[in-house]
């Protein structure tokens, strides 16, 4: 529509400019011969020019119009799909980071219920990121004194050599599963345990989860038991009276101490 009007704003425009020539008498211009002839082709063209010039600035003017709003047409269809984008992107995003937070639920949830020592540290120094529950009432050290530090930094290994390996075997992409170990608490006492251990990699970093199972009551009942068993072995076959060891089911002899034997002339073999 507004090319349009200004289509008859133009041709109002050149009608009102040859208005002020309407009384012009053009019989007072008149000449005759060759002369007259070429002023009235220059009045022509030039004329022409004029009328031709208005045409091109009008045509000029509608193109610069129409190219415009081509232009207002394709920024909006730009700027539409730019937005349409954006929203696309901030709903990918927001339902990665939702993903995200659910994982990060359930690997916490997971790294606090486990009765196990958890430990997150990183891959190249062991550096202390995180641990559960159970790191101060099995070591000794608080929480906050120990993130960001190593094992080494505080005396943590009980063999020398146990970190090294453990790491030398990470590094390698390989895993360690229920290795003993051995740990020092705060206080100097050891604590026995069966250690496993991975690789884990968050985004573009490394890092170990480690489970320290403790064995120290384990391996304290185990060594009262072989002393228990040495002691009655010692007994028995220091007796001075002939015992034997039967099992009731069947009276098969298990055992039978050396007096046992001198008194019935057999071997413990027989």
């Amino acid at each position: 529509m507004l090319g349009i009007g200004l289509i008859f704003l133009g041709i109002d425009e050149i009608k009102q400019g040859f208005t002020s020539f309407g009384d012009m008498d053009l019989q007072r211009y008149s000449a005759e011969g060759l002369q007259g002839a070429l002023l009235f082709v220059a009045v022509g063209a030039l004329i022409t020019v004029v009328v031709q010039s208005s045409h091109a600035t009008l045509m000029l003017t509608l193109a610069a119009l129409a190219l415009a709003a081509r232009l207002r047409r394709h920024g909006k269809d730009q700027a539409r799909r730019l937005d349409e984008l954006l929203q696309a992107e901030t709903a990918r995003r927001q339902a990665a980071e939702h993903a995200l937070d659910e994982a990060h639920a359930r690997f916490a949830g997971l790294f606090e219920l486990l009765p196990e020592l958890l430990v997150l540290s990183t891959q190249d120094e062991g550096r202390l990121i995180d641990m559960n529950h159970n790191w101060t009432p099995l070591l000794g050290y608080r929480r906050d004194e120990s993130l960001g530090r190593s094992g080494d930094d505080f005396g943590l290994w009980g063999g020398p050599d146990d970190a090294r390996e453990i790491r030398a075997e990470l590094r390698a992409g390989g895993t360690v599963s229920k290795r003993p170990v051995t740990l020092r608490r705060r206080d100097g006492s050891a604590v026995e345990t069966l250690l496993s251990a991975r690789p884990l990699q968050i985004g573009a970093r490394s890092y170990v989860i480690t489970a320290y199972r403790d064995i120290t009551a384990e391996l304290a009942a185990i060594r009262r038991l072989t002393e228990s068993e040495a002691r009655f072995a010692a007994i028995f076959n220091s007796a001075p009276c002939a015992l034997a060891l039967t099992r009731i089911a069947d009276r098969i002899y298990l055992d039978a101490n050396p007096a046992w034997e001198k008194l019935f002339g057999l071997g413990r073999e027989v």
